[in-house]
């Protein structure tokens, strides 16, 4: 979204650290689409959130045409520094996913993004910029996010969070809604959905420090611009919520994280 422009560069030279995936799952994440997709050389694979690579940078190394877009430039910088200098079938552009796609008509074979899909205003826009690029034999659109388990430190974090938001009027979409609302419209424009497909699982542990943190380092709240004393000021409950029902801010969990595959196989329009 144009709003977060700023907020993407300022994260771009921290952001692997914070958020960033194992090299191991980016090549599995990488590997399954294009097994999936049953891409062949020259094909065009677009991605929508290129961010700074860490799987893109798999898609450049294969056999595929890549071509990869962000709202950040920051973030672009740090995608440009993974490639080798001599590896010309790719393409990496600065443009805002709300506005018109930067990719010709009816040329893509595939089309990726991973969690920043739902971060784009307008399902209709996705929609219909997927269907204006697909290319005329068909098109799959894979989208990517993580799972967490209902019970661990970050998603019961996140989940007041939420909470803490919607008090002050400032609930955002899930993204849970807008994939909802994705399936429906593809269907209705006879798009054959992918039923979620678990590709890479991991073991972590967190504390509730460790997510407070994490927020504090970076502009807004939940994805939304708020005002910093808003925001001080819900970080602040937060810990006091942590303190009280989850044991301290230093209290440990184990869980599991899953990267999950869905998306859509676009019909042929030849």
């Amino acid at each position: 979204m144009k709003s977060s422009h700023s907020s993407f560069d300022t994260q771009a030279q921290n952001y692997d650290l914070r958020v960033g995936l194992s090299e191991n799952c980016c090549q599995a994440i990488a590997q399954t689409v294009l097994t999936l997709s049953q891409a062949q050389p020259s094909d065009l694979l677009v991605e929508i959130g290129a961010g700074t690579g860490m799987i893109g940078q798999w898609f450049v190394k294969s056999f595929v045409n890549y071509l990869g877009f962000d709202l950040s430039q920051e973030m672009l910088n740090i995608f440009r520094e993974r490639l080798e200098k001599n590896n010309s079938h790719w393409t990496l552009l600065k443009s805002d996913g709300n506005d018109i796609w930067p990719v010709d008509d009816h040329s893509a074979k595939v089309i990726f993004s991973s969690r920043s899909i739902h971060l784009l205003d307008s399902e209709e826009h996705i929609i219909n910029e997927t269907f204006r690029i697909a290319h005329p034999q068909g098109c799959i659109f894979l989208v990517g996010n993580i799972k967490r388990d209902s019970d661990s430190i970050k998603a019961k974090m996140k989940q007041q969070m939420h909470q803490e938001l919607a008090l002050q009027g400032l609930a955002k979409y899930p993204k849970e809604k807008k994939l909802q609302r994705l399936t429906q419209l593809y269907r209705e424009r006879g798009a054959k959905p992918i039923e979620p497909i678990e590709v890479y699982c991991w073991t972590v542990t967190n504390t509730p420090e460790q997510s407070l943190q994490s927020w504090q380092d970076k502009p807004g709240l939940g994805g939304i611009d708020i005002p910093p004393t808003t925001k001080q000021e819900i970080l602040y409950k937060l810990q006091t919520w942590a303190d009280d029902s989850l044991g301290g801010l230093t209290q440990t969990l184990e869980s599991q994280e899953t990267y999950v595959l869905q998306g859509f196989w676009l019909p042929p329009t030849e």
